[in-house]
């Protein structure tokens, strides 16, 4: 699990603050959702939460999107049977918010995009729907001296997921800015990746088509020549006899990235191909740094979220510390991109690279790193 450790920390102490002075529910929501709201904002993360929203089992208490928090009083989650009372409570808000999706094909789904979080002040408990019950790998990342318990839904064939009461502190706080984070970006999953990142987004083909340009310029740059020299010697040995049907094919892998070709013609196969090794060399960095910073514990210590916003120079020095190495060895990884030819663009810059790079980090920003902690479900590899 990752976060910003002292703005958990810091939140977490704010709410057992909050909960020694708070005299009722209201006292601790009113507190609570203070504290929520400051921090959410000091971390630049937008949310526009619903207050006892109507659902056909009552009023929840806070309704962040696809998040219910259901505050009590301070020292009720120590009450022998009550958290699993809560967590039946919680449940049922969920499915009540579920049934506005449609089907039952499509509420089984926006429930199992749902959270449920209990909150007494000391303590705090999380609710996942699983489709497929116990059989299923765990929805909810584990927290220290928690137990899970599951609860069935009348009507479901899954059932949910309960961790928790947990004390109040960094972890538990940390769960919980994740899954309001996640609320306001996209999951990364293989099927959102490729519908911003493949051929028919927008991204792909103009930094192939940039990549392409730039290689074609700067070709007889010493290190240019060299990375391309090396890569086509291995690009040779790997496709072998198969290149002469290749260079056939290469105006229809052209076309995929809406390359208009350069004065001779149609785009040559070999830079065509650097360029687009080039580009999905470049986003596999840039989303391993970003699951690697995740791990390392930094909620909005993202390697890409800056770059868009970045002058040009440093852009350039964060992607060089990034290609060398640098920027991993820092996170605890060596020799992560040894061998690599795709670096060379940065012997071949050019305003367009850099704007066509920030297209890149701009939208890979509006994804969500921790969806493989918060649904691993949704994203196995």
């Amino acid at each position: 699990m990752s976060s910003n450790p002292i703005a958990a920390e810091n939140l977490a102490e704010v709410i057992r603050q909050v909960a020694k002075k708070a005299r009722s529910e209201e006292d601790l929501r009113m507190g609570v959702e203070h504290a929520l709201g400051a921090t959410l904002q000091a971390l630049g993360l937008t949310a526009a939460p619903e207050y006892e929203k109507t659902t056909l089992s009552g009023s929840a208490d806070a309704v962040y999107g696809h998040a219910v928090i259901e505050y009590k009083r301070p020292g009720r989650l120590a009450e022998k049977g009550f958290p699993a009372r809560l967590a039946g409570q919680i449940a049922r808000y969920l499915t009540d918010l579920a049934h506005r999706a449609g089907g039952r094909a499509k509420q089984v789904e926006a429930l199992e995009r749902m959270i449920g979080i209990g909150l007494d002040g000391g303590q705090i408990l999380f609710l996942r729907y699983s489709a497929s019950g116990r059989k299923r790998e765990s929805p909810l990342p584990p927290l220290p001296g928690t137990q899970t318990g599951f609860l069935d839904v009348e009507g479901y064939a899954g059932s949910f997921q309960m961790i928790g009461p947990a004390e109040v502190g960094r972890e538990s706080v940390e769960l919980l800015l994740l899954y309001l984070r996640a609320l306001s970006r996209k999951p990364l999953t293989p099927e959102a990746l490729a519908a911003d990142f493949g051929p028919q987004g927008d991204i792909a083909p103009r930094l192939v088509n940039v990549f392409y340009t730039a290689l074609q310029v700067h070709r007889d740059h010493p290190r240019v020549a060299t990375f391309f020299a090396e890569w086509d010697r291995i690009f040779g040995i790997v496709y072998g006899e198969e290149l002469g049907k290749a260079e056939k094919d290469a105006p229809e892998l052209a076309a995929l990235y809406r390359m208009v070709g350069d004065r001779k013609g149609a785009p040559l196969l070999k830079p065509l191909f650097f360029a687009v090794h080039t580009y999905y060399a470049l986003l596999m960095k840039f989303l391993a740094v970003e699951l690697a910073s995740l791990q390392s514990g930094a909620l909005v210590g993202s390697f890409v979220a800056p770059l868009p916003a970045a002058a040009e120079k440093q852009l350039r020095r964060e992607l060089t510390n990034l290609e060398n190495g640098g920027t991993f060895a820092l996170l605890g990884i060596n020799n992560f991109l040894e061998g690599d030819f795709f670096g060379w663009y940065l012997d071949a810059w050019s305003d367009e690279l850099a704007d066509s790079i920030r297209a890149l980090a701009r939208t890979l920003a509006d994804f969500e790193p921790a969806t493989s902690t918060l649904e691993p479900e949704r994203t196995r590899d």
